[in-house]
């Protein structure tokens, strides 16, 4: 059986990012760096088999994914253990935690990709609204309020890349925001700490935070960024203590320990997984090659994958830098623990999945759909343009040209082409054969 191929770029940055994380581990808490690294060494080899797995099973698989994930919210609240009666992990043998609310995100996505896959966008949205709902409850009632609204906005990004229309996703969101505010009442009068937090947050916009105040680490946070200047000062440098830096704050620690340079690479990083994850969903929605329902579903996986990492990276800066409150929420691949990094690492599995698809197509078969009703000798001069052409096609189209033919008289088939208009010209031969040519819309089935 041959592997598919990763994306080799998209896998670099994955590799960057957890080197940095570890990075910034070493130089706050040396003694979790053989913990971190055997999950860092279990979230490569998950991206490596997920990436291998096609994403229809992935997308069929999504209605039971969040069952399980339904079923592990629920045991959270009985079995959960946290700080000040939030109950938000599951403990594990050998000092091992779970947190349920993270596989949500990644079970949320493959269930709306199902769905969509399966009944487009024409479909009534009970079953989408359901699920919502009660993924946001339960992870409400946890409680983690952050995590709760994350969630929500995701499967709202998921549905609007699905190409739901807007009027129906503007519903569901005022909606949404008529039961938000007695939940939002509930929760700050049964917690007070989410009541504490926006209050902090008030008190640290206007400067008039004090040292005693539970918002005051932001202001540490962007202490310890300024004091890291252009270049860093290395790991071995003594830098103000704040709390949860190895995991919600650790862009304080690689600020302080890479300087500005640190800081722009993982800007410079996430930005091009949102770059590869965007560009690969639209490619594999337009791959003509694959069935209507495979390449939505897959393109749908992508998407949403790439909105739930790089929108936890944006939310996570947003908080360092005290442009939003504390949200508790970790930086993709980079902040110490493990459930965050199973499920980032499942998105890039499933994003290396859908690049395979449109990046390696098979040959013998898109041969076989251009030579029907053409004879080879016909075909010599599209070979022999086409060739001379390639380097100008950058579309999984170009594949089609090396193995066989490009065919001047169908033009609907390689409109994506660069090299479509040098092909007409060079290869503008009429195909002389006895048999008949099959229309593109047929021959492409």
């Amino acid at each position: 059986m041959k592997l598919k191929p990763l994306h080799l770029p998209l896998f670099v940055l994955q590799l960057a990012l957890l080197a940095l994380g570890l990075l910034c581990l070493v130089t706050v808490n040396p003694d979790g760096l053989v913990k971190q690294l055997v999950m860092v060494v279990g979230a490569v080899a998950l991206t490596l088999f997920v990436s291998q797995v096609r994403t229809r099973v992935s997308v069929e698989l999504g209605g039971v994914a969040w069952a399980v994930c339904a079923v592990m919210l629920v045991a959270v609240l009985i079995l959960g253990s946290g700080k000040s009666g939030v109950d938000r992990w599951i403990n594990l043998p050998g000092g091992y935690q779970l947190q349920p609310s993270e596989f949500t995100k990644i079970a949320l996505i493959a269930y709306l990709a199902s769905f969509f896959a399966r009944k487009g966008t024409g479909y009534k949205l009970w079953g989408p609204i359901m699920v919502i709902a009660v993924s946001t409850g339960l992870i409400l009632v946890a409680p983690s309020t952050s995590a709760a609204v994350f969630v929500f906005l995701l499967a709202m990004g998921v549905i609007f890349m699905s190409g739901v229309p807007m009027g129906r996703i503007l519903a569901i969101a005022l909606a949404a925001g008529l039961v938000a505010y007695p939940a939002w009442m509930w929760q700050s009068t049964r917690y007070g700490y989410v009541a504490d937090k926006i209050a902090n947050f008030r008190l640290e916009q206007n400067g008039t935070i004090d040292e005693t105040a539970a918002g005051y680490q932001t202001r540490v946070a962007k202490t310890v960024i300024e004091r890291g200047g252009l270049w860093g000062r290395g790991p071995d440098e003594r830098k103000l203590t704040v709390p949860a830096q190895s995991s919600d704050f650790v862009v304080s620690t690689l600020a302080h320990t890479t300087g500005l340079l640190g800081i722009t690479i993982i800007f410079a990083i996430y930005a091009g997984i949102l770059y590869i994850g965007l560009s690969t969903a639209a490619r594999v929605s337009s791959a003509t090659h694959l069935e209507m329902s495979e390449r939505h579903g897959a393109a749908i996986l992508t998407s949403g994958a790439t909105l739930m990492i790089v929108g936890q990276a944006v939310i996570n800066f947003g908080v360092v830098i005290g442009r939003l409150p504390n949200t508790g929420m970790a930086l993709p691949l980079m902040s110490e623990g493990g459930s965050s990094l199973i499920a980032c690492a499942v998105a890039l599995g499933w994003m290396h999945a859908a690049n395979a698809m449109v990046s390696r197509v098979s040959a013998r078969k898109v041969a076989r759909q251009l030579r029907s009703g053409t004879s080879s000798s016909a075909l010599r001069p599209a070979r022999a343009a086409c060739r001379r052409a390639l380097p100008k096609c950058r579309t999984w189209g170009a594949w089609a040209f090396r193995t066989s033919a490009c065919r001047p008289t169908e033009p609907q088939r390689f409109q994506s082409c660069r090299a479509r208009a040098a092909c007409s010209r060079r290869a503008a031969r009429p195909v002389t054969s006895s048999r008949r040519l099959r229309s593109p819309r047929n021959s492409w089935r």
